[in-house]
């Protein structure tokens, strides 16, 4: 889902959970993106290259864009908005008309935005409006790094709260009262000397609610999660860290905290179990055709025939680092390069056990080889006020070649997330796929991302993602078809074992 974005024009600050960070030893050779581009009925040739003056608000996703023509190119001031309170996040100068066209789709009569980077994928919409919300026309304080900036617990709370208040999409599924965290953490707030302690006041507030998608970061030299001081974020779920932790303290007989040496002792317990259960991945490997790519990807074929695919992240495969088109143009070479070797399987096992997400349009570029047809396979909205956006469609497009439609074997865990969740919802609406292992972590929303004037950044779940038939499985996960713990014990793989068997039946 929406990973960890740069400012760019007209985005939504809507980003994915954590992905591994890819370099650049690629195995297919990249040489552009215009296979993720889209085609805009919008440009500077229409009518007018300053069409996109004005005022765009997007009330689910509490962005306003404030863009004015000056003969050129486009200056931009971005607004962060809640009923009570509004921020300027950002501003930009010389933006072109292409620039904008690159990433939103304006509607013939100029009345509307969508923020989109694929006509794959459904985007915001951002309306037009006559001017900037009444609540951003006052004086704005300044924010961390700009001329008169001051430290102000009382508003960065408000601020802070009042977001998650309006924009946050359910907290009744932890149970979480937000008027009583309020009033809890407001005195506390009020006590804070600086913005680190105002940090610590924040990152207790958000901890209730066990989102994997809801995060804090204490930020002085960038924004969002890039390269803080400090990151706060919790989930409902045991990672995998988490489990061989809990193994470990079990074998040793041990309980927190430990002393710097068994930490250590932890540490090296952790890879070697984790080592362990790539070597064990690879058992069943004809060793000669063992493949990988772009340090996420990791493929081979069975003595029998049966196939393996090992998917790690859906983000982050070059050295451009978080750019979806890239990725997506990426991703959608390789998976030529790999369905050539793995289109003749008898079965197929896919493997995203350890994905930790990425963007929707990668896991859109994965499961189009698994279609003939376009198939409608999730629906998604946004919380607005206090009801919802309307419902939008998501359909799978078949590739145009090299599609498989064996039988697929997909392996989830509590460690499958955000984006690879959502490739999950995409493939079980084949009919021939198997869910094996654990149910997914259970963030399948977009994360919308925001800021305080302090450095302190925040990401809080705005989204629904439904399947066809109306299913919901935040927090709970994706379930699964034949439940295996992950991981097995040491110098096993039960998930994989079983899978294996499924397929060669």
């Amino acid at each position: 889902m929406k990973l960890y974005l740069l400012p760019a024009v007209f985005t939504t600050h809507i980003m994915l959970s954590g992905c591994n960070n890819a370099n650049s030893n690629n195995p297919v050779t990249h040489t552009s993106t215009s296979s993720s581009s889209t085609t805009h009925s919008s440009s500077a040739s229409q009518s007018s290259a300053a069409i996109y003056q004005g005022t765009w608000q997007a009330d689910a996703y509490g962005r306003v864009y404030d863009a004015i023509w000056n003969g050129d190119a486009y200056d931009i001031t971005t607004y962060l908005f809640t009923q009570q309170y509004c921020l300027i996040s950002e501003t930009q100068s010389n933006t072109t008309a292409e620039e904008i066209a690159a990433v939103a789709d304006i509607a013939n009569d100029a009345s509307y935005i969508e923020v989109r980077t694929s006509t794959l994928l459904p985007g915001p919409v951002f309306t037009r409006q006559s001017e900037i919300p009444s609540v951003c026309q006052t004086v704005l304080p300044a924010s961390y790094g700009n001329d008169g900036y001051q430290f102000n617990p009382e508003d960065d709370f408000n601020l802070f709260w009042g977001y998650f208040n309006e924009y946050y999409f359910d907290f009744e599924l932890s149970g979480t009262n937000w008027a009583t965290v309020y009033e809890q953490y407001y005195p506390l707030a009020m006590m804070a000397e600086n913005e680190a302690e105002l940090f610590s006041v924040f990152a207790e507030m958000i901890a209730p609610l066990q989102d994997p998608h809801v995060y804090v970061s204490l930020n002085p030299n960038g924004e969002g999660l890039n390269n803080a001081q400090d990151i706060y974020n919790v989930s409902a779920k045991s990672t995998i860290g988490d489990k061989l932790t809990q193994e470990y303290l079990a074998k040793e007989v041990l309980a927190l905290p430990l002393s710097a040496q068994q930490e250590a002792a932890l540490a090296q317990y952790q890879q070697q179990r984790i080592d362990g259960l790539i070597t064990t991945l690879l058992l069943p490997a004809d060793e000669e055709t063992i493949e990988s790519a772009l340090d996420n990807f990791l493929w081979y074929i069975t003595d029998d025939n049966i196939g393996y695919l090992l998917i790690t992240s859906m983000s982050e495969y070059s050295e451009e680092g978080q750019d979806e088109q890239i990725d997506y143009a990426l991703a959608t070479q390789l998976m030529e390069v790999i369905m050539v070797d793995l289109i003749n399987v008898d079965g197929l096992i896919i493997d995203i056990r350890v994905n930790t997400g990425g963007y929707d349009l990668v896991s859109h570029a994965i499961a189009k080889h698994f279609f003939t047809d376009e198939t409608l396979v999730y629906r998604k909205q946004a919380r607005l006020h206090d009801s919802r956006t309307p419902l939008r469609d998501v359909t799978i497009k078949p590739a145009d070649k090299l599609i498989f439609t064996g039988p697929v074997a997909l392996l989830t865990s509590n460690n499958t997330v955000s984006a690879a969740e959502i490739l999950t919802l995409i493939m079980r609406e084949r009919s021939n796929t198997t869910l094996i292992g654990e149910a997914t972590a259970g963030a399948l929303s977009d994360m919308l991302e925001g800021r305080v004037t302090s450095p302190i950044y925040f990401g809080l779940s705005n989204e629904w993602y439904f399947t066809p038939d109306g299913s919901w499985f935040e927090r709970q996960g994706i379930p699964v078809d034949h439940h295996v713990p992950f991981p097995s014990i040491e110098g096993q793989d039960e998930a994989l074992a079983i899978a294996l068997e499924l397929l060669r039946q």
